[in-house]
This record gives C-alpha cells, sequence and structure tokens, in this order.
C-alpha cells in the first residue's frame, strides 16, 4: 500500500525535524527562516501521516499533497504566533526560537549570558520585529486556507481561522 510509502517518509521526516530542532541551540548561526522553515513543518508530519492513512481509506489519496500542505503551512504560521507569544519564557528557558534569532546576532545566543529581555524588547519596539513576525504568521495561515480553499472541510478551515484571529 502506498500508506507506507507515505507513512516512513512523514516518519523520517518527523525525526530529522527534531533532531535538527535539538542541534539548533548549539549552532545558532544555523538557526535561519530557511531551516526553520525545513524543521517547524516535519513537527507536524504525524498529523499528517495520519490523513495520509485516513484520505485513501475513504478513497481520496489524490489529496494528501494538499491536506498536507496546508497541515505543514498552520505548522509555521502556528510556531512564529507561539515564538512571539512567548519569547519572554524562550529566553528565560534558553530556548533559542527563530524570532530570537532575528533580534540579536548569533555569538548572543551562543554564550553563557544571553540578552535580556529589556534589551530585546527595545529592540522589538525599535525595529518592529513583532509586526513582522505577526505578517508572516498570517501569511503563512494565508496559504494553510488557501492550499484547501477547494475543498469542503469547514471545520478544518474555521480551526486555521481560529489561529489568525489570536
Amino acid at each position: 500500500s502506498s500508506v507506507w510509502n507515505d507513512f516512513e517518509r512523514l516518519g523520517a521526516e518527523h525525526v530529522a525535524g527534531l533532531a535538527a530542532e535539538r542541534e539548533a541551540p548549539l549552532h545558532p548561526q544555523q538557526l535561519t527562516l530557511e531551516t526553520f522553515l525545513g524543521l517547524v513543518p516535519a513537527k507536524f508530519s504525524p498529523i499528517a501521516a495520519t490523513m495520509a492513512a485516513f484520505l485513501p481509506a475513504v478513497g481520496r489519496p489524490d489529496l494528501l499533497p494538499t491536506v498536507e500542505a496546508s497541515i505543514k503551512h498552520l505548522a509555521v504560521g502556528s510556531q512564529l504566533l507561539d515564538d512571539l507569544g512567548d519569547w519572554q519564557e524562550d529566553v528565560h528557558h534558553r530556548h533559542l526560537t527563530l524570532f530570537l534569532a532575528w533580534l540579536a546576532p548569533a555569538e548572543a545566543w551562543s554564550g553563557a549570558v544571553w540578552p535580556g529581555t529589556a534589551e530585546l524588547q527595545a529592540r522589538i519596539d525599535a525595529d518592529w520585529h513583532d509586526l513582522a513576525c505577526l505578517e508572516m504568521a498570517a501569511d503563512w495561515l494565508d496559504r494553510s486556507l488557501s492550499a484547501v480553499a477547494s475543498l469542503p472541510c469547514p471545520a478544518w478551515k474555521e480551526y486555521v481561522a481560529g489561529y489568525g484571529r489570536l
């Protein structure tokens, strides 16, 4: 069954994404938008794997690329919102995120002492980093909805739209 090929592909993607996320704090210079876009959607691969099993069971395996794209676009948008919403907690726990990486050069995150929240808030306020992050999140949520625009899935569309209302 092709389900197993998708399951293996998505499982490998998930494991690779988790490994990359674990390595990110060790190599802050490598946390770029490109690497973020590689590792974050992988975290939602188990959801896509569920759909990889469900869609053939209901006779619609052709929808997997569309549904998977919507799921992974949601992953990016929701992760950006999460990173923006709890950036101070991430600093406190030394959890490097893309949003934090935008606020200071890589060297600031590789040392024993990280920038303080007051310093980072000043950077956010001066350069509107929060607005840029919100706009990017909104774009990815729109991509998620656009991917399934032609499908009759109102509950999913409402779920994704709910993130946009955040």
